[in-house]
């Protein structure tokens, strides 16, 4: 093997010096060089360069890595004149004399500093490319994503497994709702991405970040950096940056602990155990908007009468007359203390909906425009108008203004107070809702900031129970609550949003360090119609197999009821919401274990088996940590499916069988009311 440290000298006539260190780094001067200077081949150990710009990174024995184009804002050169008169422009960072660290420069366009380091784990390259004209400037590298599989980047619509097969344009990579922006980035988000073949990306975070993931199907990933004096603002007018870094180990899950370990916070504590051991009740999907105290009286009075636990009921959309005035509306609430009185008697805690908009037409707006709580336009003293999802134009919570903050938590912690409630569920956060020019109390770096300071808020809002929830997150691993998975449509197919996404949103979560999931509703929300004359509910089988894929996810989650269905339909729930109790102790002692080695509870197949092609590839099945296998039926009429059983000895609780893996178990039989789950022998 080369010494990694020798150095290389590449001699031109018009290059004098450039000190440079492993094959690996020699590489990207070499290729910064060509970008300079025009059309030439080389070959380097590790690494190959061609005149058009591409490159190749392979391990010391050949293996290809990652390749890909680096953009230097130049057409491509047609001849060595065009080669040549870039030139007279370019020098080499003369100041730049770190150790492990090369830079070349254009003058008036960009420089590029790489620093190479390595640790037994994995080897690393930080990559500052940094713009010098101006700040619309853009600064742009893609890869090549054949020959490998992707995992991480961010939460979708449809959710494809893996990464490589998602679509994604060019676009600011920021938090959306998925519900109304179907092909965008969704609610929760890191700038992670690794490879089965143990290569990981982090960007920055204060790079003004734009990705295009596959958008033409030509399997690239592209970072830029651009400043748009909207969603990225240029302090000072500086150029952009584009700040990452790329490390290489052994595997999949190599990669992923060395990445997770240096660039992902852990969680501090875990939430509330209760919530991982039984079901969450929500009003939404069952009811809409459609909701008044007696019929939340009802909905709580037939789970006790199925002999369903009662533990933690969720009243959601329009408990309050107008959105942001935090209180009852007392046409449909009358009596709201003895409501909570009562259901808390039967053994429930009460938690409500809330979110950061504030209709016109509310006292909250009022307050906060007087106060300036409310995110503004630039140039302006009134709060900005925005659209929602419930139509009306309304204000934002300014989630950067300490002082709203506080004005919101303690609007919270009255209502609280006053009808014992118990927690709340955090709906919205996302970035797309901020105005495009926005003005806030203090800078936004970037448009995660705003879902981080949401999150922040929910968990300021009950910090020692820790029973709320959110559904955004960006850079929030560290807070102790359930991330809830978007809105799931009642539907089979991934590509409508339904069951089939339920497993890979999971598992993609668990990888970008949020391993406190909460699923969707089971059986979706029903969208469609209210009342469910109409059928919008899920048909019987739908919502058996969505609870049957749920039963051993951090947590259950209901709304559409068992009992609109038959007794088989109830006698199956009361089954699986057993079973869930009963792995409970394992989900929270994988949830404790989150907190110091931020491995995720749900894992994907490849976990245990990091090499193997078939479980890299598997959506459908997952891990409840090392040794519980779930692979349940996510097929419409399907009774028998394939199981690919992974590496080891496991213990076939349906059939009574000990299975050795690697293998597949094909057409095996699966009846309506069984969920194939293996336990590993050790």
């Amino acid at each position: 093997m080369a010494d990694r440290h020798q150095t290389v000298t590449i001699e031109k006539q018009w290059l004098q010096r450039v000190a440079v260190v492993v094959p690996l780094l020699s590489a990207f001067l070499y290729l910064s060089f060509i970008m300079l200077f025009g059309p030439c081949t080389m070959s380097l150990p590790g690494f190959k360069v061609t005149g058009d710009l591409d490159f190749r990174f392979t391990t010391y024995g050949g293996e290809p890595l990652l390749s890909g184009h680096f953009d230097f804002g130049h057409p491509r050169p047609d001849s060595m004149d065009f080669g040549k008169t870039m030139i007279d422009r370019m020098d080499y960072c003369p100041s730049e004399k770190e150790y492990n660290t090369g830079c070349i420069e254009e003058e008036h366009n960009q420089r590029i500093r790489v620093t190479y380091e390595t640790t037994t784990l994995a080897e690393c390259y930080h990559i500052v490319r940094e713009g010098l004209r101006c700040p619309s400037q853009e600064v742009k590298d893609c890869f090549d994503m054949s020959g490998a599989h992707w995992y991480g980047g961010y939460e979708s619509f449809s959710q494809p497994w893996p990464l490589e097969k998602a679509q994604l344009a060019t676009s600011v990579y920021m938090s959306a709702d998925v519900g109304i922006h179907g092909h965008s980035v969704g609610g929760v988000l890191e700038r992670l991405f690794f490879s089965s073949k143990g290569v990981g990306i982090f960007v920055s975070q204060d790079s003004p970040l734009y990705v295009s993931l596959n958008p033409l199907g030509d399997h690239r990933l592209c970072l830029s950096a651009k400043y748009d004096d909207g969603r990225y603002r240029s302090v000072a007018g500086a150029p952009p940056t584009l700040n990452y870094t790329i490390c290489h180990a052994t595997n999949a899950r190599t990669i992923f602990e060395y990445m997770s370990e240096r660039f992902i916070p852990r969680p501090q504590e875990i939430p509330d155990t209760k919530l991982f051991t039984h079901p969450k009740w929500s009003t939404w999907a069952m009811f809409n908007k459609d909701i008044t105290q007696q019929k939340v009286l009802d909905f709580a009075a037939n789970i006790t009468k199925f002999k369903l636990p009662a533990a933690q009921l969720e009243i959601d959309d329009m408990w309050s007359a107008k959105y942001g005035d935090l209180d009852f509306d007392l046409e449909k609430f009358p009596d709201p203390t003895g409501m909570v009185k009562q259901l808390n008697k039967m053994g429930f805690r009460v938690t409500l909906w809330t979110h950061p908009f504030m209709s016109l037409d509310s006292k909250a707006f009022l307050e906060a425009a007087e106060n300036h709580y409310a995110v503004g336009t630039r140039g302006s003293q009134n709060p900005a108008l925005v659209r929602w999802w419930n139509g009306k134009m309304a204000a934002l919570l300014d989630v950067t203004n300490p002082a709203a903050v506080l004005w919101y938590l303690e609007r919270l912690e009255a209502l609280k107070n006053k009808y014992n409630i118990s927690s709340f569920k955090f709906d919205a956060g996302e970035a797309m809702f901020v105005p495009e020019t926005p003005e806030t109390y203090s800078f936004m770096q970037n448009p995660g900031v705003y879902s981080k300071g949401w999150a922040e808020l929910a968990h300021q809002s009950d910090p020692n129970r820790r029973r709320q929830e959110v559904r955004v997150a960006w850079n929030t691993q560290s807070l102790p609550i359930f991330t809830r998975v978007f809105d799931r449509w009642t539907a089979w197919e991934s590509e409508e949003g339904g069951l089939q996404t339920v497993i890979p949103i999971t598992l993609t979560l668990g990888l970008l360090g949020y391993p406190f999931v909460l699923p969707d509703m089971i059986g979706g929300n029903a969208y469609g119609d209210a009342s469910f004359s109409q059928g919008a509910f899920p048909d019987k089988e739908l919502f058996v197999r969505w609870l049957q894929a749920c039963a051993l996810l951090p947590a259950l989650q209901f709304s559409v009821s068992p009992w609109i269905y038959d007794n088989e339909v109830i006698a199956i729930t009361q089954k699986y919401v057993k079973l869930h109790e009963s792995y409970a102790p394992t989900i929270i002692n994988l949830a404790r274990e989150a907190i110091t080695t931020g491995r995720p509870i749900i894992r994907p197949l490849w976990w245990i088996d990091p090499q193997d092609e078939v479980a890299l590839t598997i959506s459908s099945q997952f891990l409840l940590g090392d040794d519980v296998m779930v692979a349940p039926v996510m097929v419409k009429g399907a009774r028998r499916r394939d199981v690919y059983v992974t590496l080891g000895k496991w213990k076939d609780l349906l059939r009574d069988q000990v299975i050795t893996g690697p293998t597949w178990l094909r057409e095996y039989e699966v009846h309506l009311d069984e969920l194939p789950v293996f336990e590993r022998i050790v």
